[in-house]
């Protein structure tokens, strides 16, 4: 990370630990972000269906989600994780029948003993000035490894080549490598996820002061109840963007309150997209999730 001037904030963005001289006043003030409070309630908690259930299980939510999980138990799961979006955009005019195909193929994957976590579905909002896209895919693996057994299987390159590329128009994907606080199968029921290519030209303070905010969100705005951040590692896949980021919130209305906060507003056009070349910002609900396209 590129830190040379910003003294007051000692942070590794992939370590998830920070060391804040002069705690959230000093913080707040850099990110102009002095009226953000603080929430004293934190609802982070496993569903039911994950209690008693066996290691080696893999495990599905009713019918009306996308998301599975793999049911190892927390306290055995290292805070370490290989982050892997997908963004689609399908072909207008497909056969509902044959996007039903490529979810189903796609939640199938869930079977494969690397993936730790997977959810797939339609994108519920997007904002981009360059690209639309339909479909998003999410999945957690405990290493560059994992995810490489992953896309090598038999069953995802059949995946991949039966029923993903011929109906899909376009295709954006994302690798990053994070530490993240809590579980790392989500528990929440919508994410938002923000893929950002940087501006050419950007110093090294200006690229540490953008890492920093983005790396530092969830302090300011407790309805953020777990972020993950990194860098690209897979270039040829990702059209020239660079950076990932992961917001999960307990629903999509959290996320459009966040919408309405100033401070979020103002942190954000000031901060981070007048530093960007290009982005694309999704939101997408993990619940109530129909198998229609």
């Amino acid at each position: 990370m590129f830190l040379p001037k910003i003294s007051a904030l000692s942070h590794s963005l992939y370590a998830g630990k920070s060391s804040l001289r002069g705690g959230f006043f000093e913080l707040s003030t850099f990110c102009s972000l002095s009226k953000v409070q603080f929430s004293p309630r934190s609802r982070t908690h496993l569903p039911v269906f994950l209690k008693g259930a066996s290691s080696h299980s893999k495990i599905s939510t009713n019918p009306l989600s996308v998301r599975a999980f793999s049911a190892t138990p927390l306290a055995q799961m290292s805070s370490k994780v290989v982050e892997h979006t997908v963004l689609f955009k399908i072909r207008e005019g497909t056969e509902p029948e044959k996007v039903d195909a490529m979810m189903s193929g796609l939640r199938g994957l869930t079977s494969l003993d690397s993936v730790i976590y997977l959810t797939t579905g339609r994108i519920s909002k997007i904002e981009s000035p360059s690209f639309t896209f339909t479909h998003v895919l999410h999945s957690r693996y405990h290493d560059k490894d994992g995810l490489a057994q992953y896309a090598g299987d038999p069953k995802h390159v059949a995946v991949l080549k039966e029923l993903i590329l011929p109906i899909s128009e376009d295709i954006l994907a994302l690798d990053w490598v994070a530490d993240v606080e809590g579980p790392l199968f989500p528990t929440w029921d919508a994410f938002r996820l923000s893929i950002l290519k940087p501006r050419e030209g950007l110093s090294d303070e200006e690229r540490g002061e953008v890492q920093n905010i983005l790396g530092y969100c969830k302090k300011f705005f407790p309805s953020i109840k777990q972020l993950s951040f990194g860098e690209n590692f897979t270039p040829a896949r990702a059209k020239g963007f660079s950076w990932g980021v992961l917001s999960f919130f307990n629903g999509l209305k959290e996320l459009k309150e966040l919408d309405e906060n100033e401070e979020y507003l103002k942190l954000q056009k000031e901060k981070v997209r007048a530093q960007m070349e290009d982005y694309v910002v999704i939101d997408y609900e993990l619940v109530s999730q129909a198998d229609s396209p």
